[in-house]
């Protein structure tokens, strides 16, 4: 009943079958034929007519109509996906041809003559993976054509600097040697530099022009050699003034702190700060303890290891308003601002504590080191010298004591 293809044809088929099942009368059979001529009569088949574009509509047999449509369909479609092909196989070819190389390779031009000649192989599964060689194929040439300009005009510009640096050198025979470069460039036939005939004309082009000028730039330089042996003494005067200010200069060159110059400086200053207005400050002396074991064991390369090393964890554990650096040898020197002898103890013993902790190393070796401290105060000396020289007695009591220790008193 369903193959009826219309809802209302099919319900009365079922009504149809469900009454000669129950014995109808004549009057009822009346009735119900009646129902299928208003059927007939009212049932509209214009829709048909929109499929008049696919073929013949035969409105008393739709089975056939409709074979004859998909026919149609499929036919109007194999031609359309013929004409896409085609489209694409065209596009593709195009992207084979490489974009610098001058020439097709064999295998690319095969490949293009084998899908322009039958696009349907676009539908092939096994034609990926050669239109993928392919591609790759035409990227490496023209990867190798650029390599290959690339090199040509390398030459022509190493040839051209050659010649350019040995006529500074021998400006005397400048212009011979700006004659010898143009020489060079126009028997420059190098097969690979076929591709850059821009570039060689523009390298001519400067090697004419600098045949033209090099006779007055070779009069410029004679007339003012005078000047440049002015100018080389001054130099030789500005070297000599250089070195001297880094003799002068405030950093100790191996541990980049203060050297005894800055920091006789400081303490001069923070003597006159003392001496006007009372800002207390402390001195705390540093000795690495048994440096010349370190020396003569490891080598001196290991001891300026060593100092280095030391001089970054002074510099660490100081704050921003302290002055550290090294006093001479492995002996250096922290100058505390408003601090006393117990934040000047405090001080050392953060320092000695991580050094005593810190792994010095040097080639793959472990180096073990300590330190020994003397603290002093200003306010509890008679001058400047006073303070220094107390430092010093408590870094020697230290030293005497065993070592790896921080004594004040």
């Amino acid at each position: 009943m369903e193959v009826l293809h219309n809802e209302q044809a099919s319900e009365l088929a079922k009504q149809s079958i469900k009454l000669i099942s129950s014995n109808p009368t004549t009057i009822e059979l009346e009735q119900f034929r009646q129902h299928w001529v208003n059927f007939i009569t009212t049932y509209d088949d214009n829709f048909l007519n929109k499929l008049s574009g696919f073929g013949k509509i035969d409105s008393s047999n739709l089975k056939k109509t409709i074979e004859n449509l998909n026919t149609n369909i499929s036919t109007s479609n194999e031609s359309e996906n013929s004409n896409e092909l085609v489209r694409i196989a065209s596009l593709l070819v195009s992207s084979f041809v490489p974009s610098i190389a001058s020439s097709v390779n064999d295998k690319i031009a095969m490949l293009s003559q084998k899908i322009k000649s039958n696009p349907t192989l676009l539908d092939s599964v096994s034609i990926e993976e050669e239109v993928r060689m392919i591609i790759s194929l035409r990227i490496a040439l023209d990867k190798e054509s650029v390599k290959e300009m690339v090199e040509s005009i390398d030459g022509v510009l190493d040839k051209l600097s050659l010649r350019l640096i040995e006529m500074i050198e021998r400006s005397d025979d400048s212009t011979i040697e700006i004659q010898k470069i143009k020489f060079d460039l126009e028997n420059y036939n190098d097969d690979s530099s076929k591709n850059f005939k821009l570039s060689h004309k523009k390298l001519l082009g400067i090697a004419t022009a600098l045949e033209e000028t090099t006779q007055t730039l070779s009069k410029d330089l004679k007339n003012h050699s005078t000047e440049v042996n002015a100018l080389s003494v001054k130099v030789k005067k500005l070297e000599q003034e250089l070195e001297s200010a880094k003799q002068a200069s405030k950093e100790d060159f191996l541990t980049k702190l203060y050297n005894k110059r800055a920091l006789d400086e400081f303490m001069n200053v923070k003597e006159a700060e003392f001496t006007r207005y009372a800002h207390n400050f402390s001195v705390v002396m540093f000795d690495l303890d048994k440096f010349k074991d370190v020396n003569d064991n490891y080598g001196h390369e290991a001891g300026d290891a060593v100092l280095s090393a030391f001089a970054k964890i002074l510099k660490k554990e100081a704050r921003s308003v302290d002055i550290v650096g090294r006093f001479g040898g492995e002996e250096f020197m922290a100058l505390l601002s408003e601090t006393g002898t117990n934040g000047g103890v405090i001080f050392a013993e953060k320092v000695r504590k991580h050094v005593e902790k810190a792994r010095f190393m040097y080639k793959g070796t472990r180096i073990r080191v300590t330190v020994s401290c003397g603290v002093s105060e200003r306010k509890r000396t008679a001058s400047l010298q006073n303070v220094i020289t107390a430092a010093d007695k408590n870094l020697f009591k230290a030293k005497k004591a065993g070592r790896n220790q921080v004594a004040y008193k």
